[in-house]
């Protein structure tokens, strides 16, 4: 079954205000349901809009904070790890969800000026957008990240870029239903998404497994125009804080350059925050701000 995004917005309303209650899932965000499901059934169709629409439609109550490490793990080399912090918001009038991501040098735990390796903010939703820092000598600028630049890794030689923090796939209407499913013995379900036909990018198609209780995803496979798979993400394991579930561990394997694995690990969650709108105010990149207090963490390590 294979549904075109060519629907109206108006119907789009009108499937949206069928659905009573929505449970779903960002790439961070979890929320469970209050039944427990022994084994996926296979959708209609009308199911399947409703069930993808419920996963993208997620968002936490309040703001949040993510303390995390990056590990790589380069094939016959010695890993390498980095740390970093995600502050994330959600804007209800325009379905997007704010992240700023500063990515720390190797070796650093903390979010001094002089320590970041990274710092981005991005827009995930309807409209996809991504701004960095770009130092042009002693100059520090933002600028817009365009879609071509995408997939460049965001640290050198890790298999984590903008593309899998933005998510665009998530917001392609073009969608196929395929079936029930089960990923590492949790009951799934199973969709192919197709990127829009103007969409500036080698990867044109995802296939993903999204967990049928915690409405997460468990597994996506990106192709190219050839349906050609060159990336896969994988959800390792969840973690509940503050009466949410969140995800704690997150692969994403390289089938491109083979044997390449990046694992980001949540250490820390901060939740039911409220941030200053500054924080996802691109032009603050280039400002620091203050860390919060330890005791604002569930620390998981």
């Amino acid at each position: 079954m294979r549904l075109k995004g060519h629907m109206s917005s108006n119907l789009i309303k009108t499937v949206l205000s069928c659905v009573c209650i929505l449970a779903g899932s960002s790439l961070f965000g979890i929320r469970r349901e209050n039944y427990h499901i022994d084994e996926a059934e296979k959708l209609t169709e009308v199911e399947a809009w409703q069930y993808l629409q419920s996963f993208r439609s997620f968002s936490y109550e309040k703001d949040y904070v993510f303390r995390f490490k990056i590990k790589h793990y380069p094939p016959r080399q010695r890993s390498f790890t980095h740390y970093g912090t995600i502050y994330g918001s959600y804007d209800p009038l325009t379905e997007s969800h704010w992240q700023r991501i500063q990515i720390e040098k190797n070796g650093y735990v903390d979010v001094e000026e002089e320590s970041i390796l990274k710092e981005i903010i991005i827009c995930r939703g309807p409209f996809n957008r991504a701004w960095t820092v770009t130092d042009k000598g002693s100059k520090r600028s933002v600028s817009e990240i365009p879609s071509s630049e995408w997939n460049t890794p965001l640290i050198p030689l890790t298999s984590l870029s903008v593309f899998d923090l933005l998510a665009p796939y998530l917001y392609w209407f073009d969608f196929e239903y395929l079936n029930p499913s089960q990923v590492k013995a949790r009951p799934s379900q199973t969709f192919k998404v197709f990127a829009p036909e103007d969409f500036g990018n080698p990867i044109q198609s995802v296939e993903m497994d999204l967990d049928d209780e915690f409405r997460a995803l468990l597994k996506a496979t990106f192709s190219n125009g050839e349906n050609e798979p060159v990336k896969g993400v994988e959800l390792i394991s969840f973690q509940k804080t503050s009466g949410n579930y969140i995800p704690k561990t997150i692969d994403y394997r390289d089938y491109v350059n083979k044997g390449h694995k990046t694992r980001i690990q949540i250490i820390k969650a901060a939740m039911n925050l409220e941030l200053p709108e500054e924080i996802f105010d691109f032009s603050t990149l280039t400002e620091s701000f203050p860390e919060l207090p330890e005791f604002s963490y569930d620390d998981f390590r």
